[in-house]
């Protein structure tokens, strides 16, 4: 049969055909579309609350915890957002997620509300795939598992400009460091067991990171250092460590 004719002939049953499709996925997108927008539009907030700091070191949002706690939970509710994280107590901040376009300014108009602002991220490291599939090859530090004195098993220490900037060589040179100071680092937890933190020459060995005395204050998400306290999740933690 020749070729034009099959076409001329199947031409409007398939016509119908895509028609009817069309207009069934028109209608399947009418049907989901609102929940798709909801989800697209949903943003998140950190609420900062109008507080006074109690003398346990808490916060007591608006000068009466009791009374304006509730109040806050309902505020957030009625502009249509969802606390995911509650540090009203710690840092009288909430972290909120709605998908009311209105909600910040309904927020800032409270008297009970400090300050509102959208969250965000943004991707600031390349992957080490996506380093390697660019072409280039990256430094990468021997890590942890100890293994000797520090002055001389980093192999990288010569490019830690931050050291030569604050001088560590030659304040080392005078004092190498003393136990009585304790130094905490509030971020994304610290890997003890790296090399910078050795503290016997032997693998595997002591560290001088107090891993008993780690928290973890994530109360969602894959958490920080969790479970174990000597393991940072991301790399910025140990870094600030290591200076």
């Amino acid at each position: 049969m020749d070729s034009k004719y099959t076409g001329r002939r199947l031409w409007w049953p398939a016509l119908t055909n895509v028609v009817a499709i069309l207009t069934a996925a028109a209608l399947m997108c009418l049907a989901a579309g609102p929940v798709r927008a909801e989800t697209a539009q949903t943003k998140r907030y950190i609420v900062v609350f109008t507080a006074s700091q109690a003398a346990d070191g808490t916060f007591v949002l608006g000068g009466n915890y009791a009374l304006n706690y509730q109040a806050a939970l309902s505020l957030v509710k009625s502009a249509g957002g969802t606390v995911g994280i509650d540090l009203s107590r710690q840092i009288a901040t909430m972290v909120v997620d709605s998908a009311n376009p209105g909600f910040a300014q309904i927020l800032r108009a409270s008297s009970l509300v400090e300050e509102v602002g959208e969250d965000f991220k943004w991707k600031a490291f390349a992957t080490l795939q996506e380093i390697q599939a660019g072409g280039a090859t990256p430094f990468s530090h021997p890590g942890g598992g100890g293994g000797g004195p520090e002055q001389t098993t980093d192999p990288l220490e010569s490019m830690q400009w931050s050291m030569m900037q604050i001088q560590a060589p030659e304040a080392h040179a005078i004092q190498a460091g003393w136990r009585a100071v304790d130094v905490g680092i509030l971020d994304s937890g610290v890997d003890g067991h790296h090399l910078d933190f050795d503290d016997d020459g032997v693998a595997g060995g002591a560290t001088n990171v107090d891993c008993a005395r780690g928290n973890d204050f994530v109360p969602v998400g894959p958490g920080v250092g969790n479970p174990d306290p000597c393991t940072d999740n991301g790399f910025h933690g140990t870094h600030v460590a290591g200076i």
